[in-house]
This record gives C-alpha cells, sequence and structure tokens, in this order.
C-alpha cells in the first residue's frame, strides 16, 4: 500500500509539473505569435488593433522616446510590468524576439514578456512589448497535494516503526522478565528442595549428604553467577563501565585471556591451537573490557566443544585498519534458525539447553564491542563448530 501511495503522489508531481510546462510552452508559442503579428500591423499602419488582445498589455518603445499604449493592465501590477518591459527593452537589443518568464508578480501564476523588434511606417525602430499571465492554480494544487500526501505518509510510517519499536521492546522486556525469571526460580527451586529433605532428617548417610551439599553448593554459585552477570549487562547498558581506550599490547592480552582456560582444556582432552602474527600487536582499546570479551568467548568455546578430540582455535589477523580476533571451536554447532538471536539476553538455541550458565555471557560481549565501537559477528555450521570474530582498532 505505501507503495501505491508513494507512485500515485509521484505521478501527481509529475502531472502538475507537466501542466507547468506545457501551460509555458503554450504561453510562450502564443505570445510571441501575437508580439509579430502586432509587430507586423505596426510596421503598415503604425496602430495595433486591439480587439483579439485578451489578458494582455503593449507597450510601443519607439527611437528612445518611450510611447506606451496600454490595451489592458493585469491588475495590481502595472508599475511592475512597466519596470520589466523596460529592462526587457534595453536587453539584447540586437535580438529581433525575446522571451522570458517572471513568476513573483502574482501568487500561483506566472507572468511573460515577449519583445519584437521592428521599423515603423516612417522608417523609426521600434520594439513591440507584449506582457500576459497565466494561473496555474490547478497545476501547482496538484504538486502540493503531491508533497502534502508524501509528507503524511512519511509522518503514518514514522507513527507505525515507532508502534512497532515500543511493541519490540515491550516483548523484549516481557522476554528477559521471564528469562531472569526462570534463570533464578531454577536454583532457588533446587535449594529449596534440598534443605526441606536435610532440615526433616530424611537424609543421614554420609555421602547422600555430601551429595546434596554439594547440590546446594552448585545452585547457590549458579543463582550467583546469574546475578552477577544480570549486574554486569546493566552497568555496561547504562555506561558505568570504564571504556576508556588507550594503546595496548593485543598479545600480552591473548596469553593472560588464554592462560585461564588451559588447564580446562588439558583437563577435557580438549586442544588449543594460537595462531599470531609476528611483531607487537599494538590495539587502542580498553584492556579490561578486551579481556572480559575474551573470557567470555573462550569460556563458550570450552563449553561448547566435545571432549576427547574436540579442539579450539585462536587467532589474530592483520586487517586495513585493525586486527580481527577469531575464536573457534569444533563441536555441535549453532543451528540456522537460531543465528539471528545468539546475541540476545538468555537465549539458548536448540543444541545449548544441556549447557550449564546464565545465558548472558554473548549478550554481555555484544553490549561491550558495540560500545567500544567495533563488530562482533559469529558463522556457524551444525555438526561442525562456529566461530566468532571482534575487531580492534590498530594504535
Amino acid at each position: 500500500m505505501p507503495v501505491v501511495f508513494i507512485i500515485l503522489c509521484a505521478a501527481l508531481f509529475l502531472l502538475g509539473s507537466l501542466t507547468v510546462y506545457v501551460g509555458q510552452y503554450g504561453l510562450q508559442k502564443d505570445l510571441l505569435e501575437t508580439a509579430r503579428q502586432a509587430a507586423e500591423e505596426y510596421a503598415k499602419t503604425g496602430t495595433v488593433q486591439t480587439d483579439g488582445f485578451i489578458h494582455t498589455s503593449i507597450m510601443i518603445f519607439r527611437e528612445g522616446e518611450k510611447q506606451e499604449l496600454t490595451y489592458y493592465e493585469i491588475p495590481n501590477h502595472p508599475q511592475a510590468h512597466r519596470a520589466v518591459a523596460r529592462k526587457l527593452f534595453l536587453k539584447h537589443p540586437s535580438r529581433t524576439e525575446w522571451y522570458t518568464l517572471h513568476p513573483y508578480f502574482r501568487p500561483l501564476s506566472l507572468t511573460a514578456f515577449a519583445r519584437v523588434n521592428t521599423r515603423g511606417p516612417g522608417g523609426e525602430s521600434t520594439s513591440i512589448v507584449l506582457i500576459r499571465s497565466i494561473r496555474y492554480t490547478g497545476s501547482i494544487l496538484l504538486q502540493f497535494l503531491a508533497v502534502y500526501g508524501l509528507a503524511i505518509l512519511f509522518i503514518l510510517g514514522y507513527m507505525l516503526q515507532m508502534r512497532r519499536m515500543n511493541r519490540r521492546v515491550a516483548e523484549i522486556y516481557e522476554r528477559y522478565v521471564a528469562n531472569v525469571s526462570h534463570e533464578l526460580k531454577s536454583p532457588i527451586a533446587s535449594i529449596q528442595v534440598i534443605t526441606e529433605t536435610l532440615s526433616e532428617g530424611y537424609v543421614r548417610d554420609e555421602a547422600e549428604l555430601a551429595r546434596c551439599y554439594g547440590i546446594i553448593d552448585r545452585e547457590a554459585r549458579r543463582l550467583q553467577h546469574s546475578v552477577q552477570d544480570i549486574i554486569e549487562l546493566s552497568r555496561i547498558q547504562d555506561h558505568r563501565r570504564d571504556f576508556t581506550s588507550r594503546p595496548v599490547e593485543l598479545r600480552d592480552l591473548m596469553e593472560d585471556a588464554l592462560s585461564g582456560i588451559v588447564p580446562q582444556c588439558e583437563d577435557l582432552g580438549i586442544s588449543l591451537e594460537t595462531k599470531l602474527p609476528d611483531g607487537p600487536l599494538t590495539v587502542r582499546a580498553n584492556p579490561e573490557r578486551v579481556l572480559q570479551v575474551l573470557g567470555i568467548l573462550l569460556d563458550n568455546a570450552v563449553k561448547y566443544t566435545d571432549a576427547e578430540g574436540g579442539s579450539i582455535h585462536v587467532a589474530v589477523k592483520r586487517e586495513k585498519r585493525s586486527y580481527a580476533v577469531c575464536v573457534s571451536n569444533s563441536g555441535p554447532g549453532i543451528d540456522p534458525e537460531d543465528m539471528p538471536f545468539i546475541f540476545e539476553r538468555f537465549y539458548r538455541g536448540k543444541n545449548g539447553g544441556s549447557i550449564s550458565g546464565s545465558g548472558l555471557g554473548l549478550s554481555i560481549a555484544w553490549e561491550i564491542v558495540q560500545q567500544m565501537g567495533e563488530q562482533l559477528t559469529a558463522q556457524s555450521t551444525p555438526e561442525e563448530g562456529t566461530s566468532f570474530r571482534f575487531t580492534l582498532r590498530r594504535a
């Protein structure tokens, strides 16, 4: 519907413009022809018959002294017409014919001036100047309707877009609240069930008691981790984290981040490979935020890599004005249907339902990279693996 409306408005505008152009062409042709006839008549008889003149003024300039024969004056503008006619008489005197348009005498109209040079019966040099106005109310009204229609369409489109955005924000908020409630409810429910069981004295075996205490500890840590991630995401979005950039050596940051996952990879039988270019890798960024993003991506890679035989590849590539940091892992990959949503809060794809975590890691990484003015992208092939890539400006 909007496309049809735009086409209709464009057609109205073009129709109005075409009407103005055709009117100008007809006015020029008719007025010049009338001026030629008046010049021929004056050259033969020394007078001009005005019976056929409609809405037309005529001025005759003869050998430097002006004689005005005004047979019809367009209301309210005779002085302006005379001034333009005098300028026209003096402009380009060598040209036999001259024509010009002036749109400023009356609203929604054009005033045309046509001059034809001739000689009177006595051989004296004479200029015949004709003046005529034509109104373009209908044509300009079409153009106005077209522009007004486009303006209305723009306003309606903006209002619809804002409505969709508000609806989208409301949906995100509702889903966010639901996800937060779910993430907090699960560990709380587990802790509550175990504590009730323990308080009622149903568990007396030492090994079973140790297992229950372990569940409570694990669920409490999970709850603490979820709350910390929620608070961290809120601080980043509210610009309460330091993003001050300074020159920093990326190689050192990579080594710090990788040192944290080497023991995990060794315990799980995951091979860890790194590929860094030779020479300094100086970037302009906030080192704490870069370490945070690297930590999230590496932790994510460890979680989704198959133990005993899986692999993680970390590489840095030089680009024209930046460095690209790539973290890839083998594993189940991400389903194509889940790819557009992986950076949303608490989103878990089909392959991530059994993986522990708050579901906020990639959202936090996305927010950090965006606020640094960089880009974070992901590529994945199901049953093969996933690769995350983010950029850092060279110092």
